[in-house]
Order: C-alpha cells, then structure tokens, then sequence
C-alpha cells in the first residue's frame, strides 16, 4: 500500500499527532496531586470510611495511558478514579454504600464546594476551577467475594481467579435493588483492574506489571513521553471520533473504541501498520445478538474479562 519511505513519513507525522493529543507534564502533574489529594482525604485516619480500609485506584484511560486532550471548548478531561471498600455495615443497600462516601467527600468544606450536586448513576463527582478543564468521577465500590492481594504479575501469569479476584462490585442508582438490596453478591459487577491487565497484555509490553494491591492509594501510572503503538492508534482514533460527532451523545464511547483496537491489534510495531491492522479488523469483533428488551438484533462487544458484559448495550 506504502512504499517504506512513504510509510515512515506517515509514521513520523502519527507519532507527532499522537504527541500532541497527550497532556503535557505540567497538566499530568496538576491531575497527580489532585488525585493523591482526592486519595488522602477518603482514607485519612478521621474518615468515616477508614474501619473498611478504603484503597484508591485509578481507572479507565489514564490507567490505560491512552489519554487525549479535550477538542471542544466546553469538554473537560475525565479523570476516574475508584474508592473501594474492603467491607461495609450489614445494614447497608447500594444507596447506603454510596451515600456514605459522598458523606466523607463532604467532610472536607473545599470538596464539599467542589461535588457536583446532580449524583451520577454510578459516581460522584467533584468539579476543579474552570482552567484546569477536567473533573474527577469517584466510583464507590467494594471487593468482589473471591478478593486476595495480589503480587506484581503479567496478564499471561494470571489465573482465572487471579482475574476474577479484581473484580469489584459497585453501585447503580437506575438498578432495581439500589435502595434494599444488601447482598453484594447481587450487586452489579466490574472489573476496570482485570481490563487493564488484560490491555497491557495486548499492547505487547513486558515491563509494564499488574502492581494494583499494595498501597492503600495506588499512584497513577507514571507520565509516558512515549507510548506503544497500539496507545498511540487508540489516542488516534478518540480524536477521530470526537472529530466526526462532536457533542453527539450517542458517539462511540472510549471503552468500545480501545477494546475493539487491542482486539485487533496484532503486535504491529509502527502506528500507521497498527490502524491499517485495527481498521481492517474491528469489524469481526462486532457481534450480533437478539434483545428481548429492543426486540430486535442489537450489536455485542464482549467485555474480555467478563464475556456477559456487553459494551455496546446503549
């Protein structure tokens, strides 16, 4: 299709677009200190979450380093993080659980400035001054049944119940059994933590460990001048998306676009044979299956760590 001097001119041009959709140090630094923070305050010796030894995680595209700067004036950059239980009252419902870390939130009078006051389905939300350009989504959770610390592993060392021992359990306020049902077995499960481990995976790295358990705030992954062609392909490809529909709701979300690409990826070492691989192949990682609720055929794209999670269910 390229010629090899044409190909590494493309390539160079990919690297520098992907370059420049990254934050910069400085804004990584700024979001860092928020975060330990953020971190510090829901697991301080006073807090009211402290008797259930909250552990704080980051997830989703900072976890991922495939990060992008927002393109629209009015966007902000998401930054979400996990604050997650090792226990709770017998008493408590989801709501219980949910309410609880909104509480500790608010037991600092600058966060409690800060929360947004419309709740999310599933986080809280807390909103920084208008020139930083991002907020942080906090997703109360709990350990899932089978939870067991975990030592720095590769994806391809895990066991099936390594995986399923990240898995956490959260809240969601449009389930439902939000406001009675105890029992976190019936909870609505996630595992963000065996995603990661999995993606890591694809991008064919092998110094990048899963190092997830040891520390009650876990830092977030370390500022990546320089990232793997795969990371590079889905920065790409958020921006052609956000590009193409704009402020549409109904746009593909992050999670769709990056599973569909590391799917496909297959250890291509240069950007440009990377979309050539993903663009060619996404669409076989796009299934079919009949809904009873739509009646009708809707598409699937499997959660690779839990096969029963659709992540095109919108």
């Amino acid at each position: 299709m390229f010629g090899i001097d044409s190909k590494n001119k493309i390539d160079k041009i990919l690297v520098e677009i992907g370059v420049a959709l990254d934050l910069t140090k400085a804004q990584y630094d700024v979001i860092e200190s928020r975060y330990t923070a953020v971190g510090n305050h829901l697991k301080k010796d006073t807090s009211l979450l402290r008797p259930y030894s909250p552990t704080i995680m980051p997830q989703g595209s900072f976890l991922l380093g495939t990060m992008v700067k927002p393109i629209l004036e009015d966007d902000e950059l998401d930054v979400d993080i996990v604050c997650r239980l090792s226990g709770k009252k017998e008493s408590w419902a989801q709501i219980d659980l949910k309410q609880e870390v909104k509480k500790q939130i608010e037991a600092d009078d600058t966060y409690k400035q800060m929360l947004n006051k419309e709740e999310g389905k599933r986080c809280w939300r807390i909103d920084y001054a208008e020139d930083t350009k991002f907020h942080m989504d906090i997703l109360p959770s709990i350990v899932g049944v089978n939870h067991y610390t975990l030592l720095e592993k590769t994806f391809s060392n895990l066991s099936s119940q390594d995986v399923t021992s990240l898995a956490i359990r959260i809240t969601d306020n449009t389930l439902n059994n939000y406001k009675w049902d105890k029992n976190t077995q019936n909870w609505l499960p996630s595992n963000p933590f065996g995603y990661a481990a999995w993606f890591n995976e694809r991008k064919k790295t092998t110094t990048q460990k899963l190092r997830l358990l040891s520390e009650s705030i876990k830092p977030l992954p370390k500022y990546q001048a320089e990232k793997m062609p795969l990371q590079r392909a889905i920065q790409i490809l958020k921006r052609h998306r956000d590009i193409m529909f704009g402020g549409d709701d109904d746009k593909p979300i992050s999670i769709i676009i990056t599973t569909l690409a590391a799917k496909s990826y297959n250890g291509e070492l240069s950007i440009v044979d990377t979309l050539i691989n993903i663009l060619a192949n996404m669409k076989s990682h796009i299934n079919y299956e009949w809904s009873s609720v739509h009646n009708r055929s809707i598409a699937k794209i499997e959660n690779p760590i839990n096969t029963e999670e659709n992540f095109a269910d919108k």
